[in-house]
């Protein structure tokens, strides 16, 4: 999900528009890593429900998703790190 830039999930996204967002986000051939509770957080932290489609979606909305996405594993990644240094 990381290796994505904003343009590639975009274009992603507009293909999979008849999806809803939670199902296109946890979709592991098309952005892999992402599971349930990240794509919980992500659209929680991005205020937007995970029952809408893709097509319903704003590019506002889309782009506010693809930078919580990026926050939330930016995070997740700092916390496992800092976990990682307290056990070994």
């Amino acid at each position: 999900a990381l290796d994505l830039t904003q343009k590639q999930f975009l274009e992603i996204a507009r293909k999979s528009s008849r999806k809803n967002v939670k199902v296109f986000l946890m979709d592991q051939e098309l952005i892999a890593g992402i599971g349930n509770e990240y794509s919980d957080e992500l659209l929680f932290q991005s205020g937007i429900d995970p029952h809408h489609s893709i097509e319903d979606l704003s590019d506002a909305e889309l782009k506010k998703i693809y930078k919580q996405m990026h926050a939330v594993f930016t995070y997740a990644i700092k916390v496992r790190k800092k976990q990682m240094k307290q056990v070994g």
